[in-house]
């Protein structure tokens, strides 16, 4: 019809670029925010879609839902676990490896088992792990602490001595916080355990004190 050209009319690539007058197509035949990303949006649903360049189609654009998108993305680092001990204190002999008996569960989430009766953590899981223990150790009396350790245990066999201090001139004090964490590889069914000693002059006991900020044991999964 008059004033209109139709495809039959024309040849193809016959209107370039250069042809196209400035302005000539307006926001009324192309919304330049559908997909130019002029418009901010703050949320985004479950359902919503994000296009995305696909290179092995040299670079057609797809799309995807956002469940789609996030799925697979990040991690949430468990299983993990923390325990403290929570007494006035716990006697450890002189020179003597002692596991530190936690009776105060205040984590345990992604299938983990904590024994409480052995206070020992199975993680349920194989992985790497980032193991954290801490002890505040004591002499039993002033100026007569020697060494104090803090010590991770996988399976029954020492790992790690991860925290402590020798102070084996007279008169180096009483009481020391020790303990540092470490990455342990742990099958399912491996257990960790912690443990402390104390060397005071003569031979004389030494303690753990138990707060929920002094003494505490926990890991997570690394991602």
């Amino acid at each position: 019809g008059a004033g209109s050209i139709g495809t039959a009319q024309l040849a193809a690539d016959a209107v370039t670029n250069a042809k196209i007058a400035d302005d000539a197509i307006s926001d009324e035949q192309l919304d330049p925010t559908v997909i130019t990303g002029q418009t901010a949006e703050a949320t985004i649903a479950t359902d919503d879609l994000i296009l995305l360049s696909d290179t092995s189609a040299s670079g057609a654009l797809r799309k995807m839902t956002r469940a789609n998108f996030v799925s697979g993305v990040g991690g949430n680092n468990q299983p993990y676990f923390q325990a403290a001990l929570q007494t006035t204190a716990v006697t450890l002999s002189s020179g003597v490896n002692t596991k530190i008996p936690f009776n105060a569960l205040t984590y345990n989430v992604g299938g983990g088992t904590w024994d409480s009766s052995n206070y020992r953590w199975t993680p349920g899981v194989a992985g790497k792990y980032f193991v954290t223990a801490q002890a505040s150790i004591s002499a039993d009396s002033n100026n007569a602490q020697m060494s104090s350790t803090v010590i991770l245990s996988q399976n029954g066999t020492i790992k790690h001595y991860i925290g402590g201090g020798n102070y084996r001139d007279e008169g180096q004090g009483r009481g020391h916080m020790d303990g540092n964490s470490a990455i342990m590889d742990l099958d399912d069914n491996d257990y960790i355990e912690a443990l402390a000693q104390n060397t005071s002059e003569s031979g004389a006991n030494g303690r753990i004190d138990g707060e929920t900020t002094q003494t505490f044991f926990s890991a997570f999964k690394l991602i």
